[in-house]
């Protein structure tokens, strides 16, 4: 079973600044922003999401320095620019469609796997996909805070509660009684 996760992109400025990256009053005081959701269908457990995140976002702040639009470090340029990266390979950062390296449909036979299917090798379904609510299937929701600065990020995680994997107070209780239960006929046979 895939262990699937949702990475959020919150947005982080300090009070009173004008622009993002800004500070002229001094300000220690930073807030923040949930700006977009991104879900990824598998693989978001922490030893392989956390290095995922630490190359995909560096990578995605090149990306937007190339393009000219560093000062764009935000939950919804990020976010796009993420997706973007994750079409081609699951686990490394690459640019889409790249003029460098083929783009061109290799079947499993010329790579030597099985069964017969071909397949895109640059290109695809990107893997972090946008997303509106919390699935019912996650089992980490990850916290990546941009900036203040530009370039900027904060890596944190945590387990969903059952409200936001969309369990009613009934089914919760339910829940509860049950382990409760368990926990008692497992201290018997102790």
């Amino acid at each position: 079973m895939s262990t699937r996760c949702h990475v959020e992109l919150w947005d982080a400025w300090y009070k009173d600044a004008p622009i993002r990256g800004m500070n002229p009053h001094g300000s220690k005081t930073i807030l923040t922003k949930l700006g977009v959701r991104l879900y990824h269908h598998s693989d978001g457990y922490p030893s392989f999401m956390r290095p995922k995140l630490k190359k995909f976002l560096p990578a995605a702040y090149e990306y937007l320095k190339e393009a000219g639009y560093s000062y764009w470090w935000d939950s919804e340029r990020v976010a796009a620019v993420l997706i973007a990266l994750s079409i081609e390979d699951y686990s490394e950062p690459l640019k889409p469609f790249s003029t460098d390296r083929d783009n061109r449909y290799v079947s499993c036979v010329e790579r030597g796997d099985s069964p017969e299917r071909p397949y895109r090798t640059n290109g695809g379904v990107p893997v972090f996909q946008p997303c509106m609510e919390i699935h019912g299937d996650v089992e980490y929701i990850w916290k990546v805070t941009l900036g203040p600065e530009e370039g900027a990020f904060k890596i944190s995680y945590r387990t969903p509660t059952m409200k936001e994997l969309g369990y009613t107070d009934e089914e919760i209780e339910t829940r509860k009684q049950r382990k409760a239960a368990l926990a008692a006929i497992e201290k018997k046979l102790v």
